[in-house]
């Protein structure tokens, strides 16, 4: 992984509320959420 170009453009943030006071649950990727709650599901389901 080091090393290795990971796209965008330099100097300007994936996310503007990265880190941010808007930076809150209220503003997340539902699709993605569902997701990784799936996968985290999986994993401990196999542990």
């Amino acid at each position: 992984m080091f090393g290795q170009g990971k796209g965008g453009i330099a100097g300007v943030t994936y996310d503007h509320c990265y880190h941010d006071f808007c930076d809150s649950l209220a503003n997340i990727n539902p699709l993605v959420h569902y997701k990784l709650t799936q996968a985290a599901a999986y994993v401990l389901e196999y542990l």
